[in-house]
């Protein structure tokens, strides 16, 4: 897991993303990995928010429907997590995130 922390940038965005897969058994390892490599969950996904915010992007505009559900079960929890918060990058979450969903939408 101390190899992993080098690479938070890439591994943190598809860790988070992953936990919210609809299986359980792939939720609960991805999570397992999630509690390994974060101390502060809000601190971690803020620090690495335009990283999230294009994996969860990826994985809704998916052609997978596993994948955009478990996309859009990351973003309603990261608007959970930060969606609050006062700074400045809080308030990319929703533009980012939104302009995805529309496109899949439109189908």
């Amino acid at each position: 897991i101390d190899q992993l922390r080098d690479f938070n940038g890439s591994v943190l965005p598809l860790t988070f993303l992953a936990q919210h897969d609809t299986d359980e058994e792939i939720q609960k390892i991805w999570q397992d990995v999630w509690e390994e490599l974060v101390v502060d969950a809000s601190s971690s996904l803020r620090l690495f928010l335009s990283e999230v915010i294009e994996c969860l992007r990826a994985a809704l505009l998916s052609s997978s429907w596993t994948m955009r559900q478990a996309g859009a079960l990351a973003a309603a929890a990261l608007v959970e997590r930060v969606g609050g918060s006062t700074d400045v990058e809080g308030s990319e979450i929703a533009p980012a995130l939104l302009s995805s969903l529309l496109t899949v939408l439109r189908g």
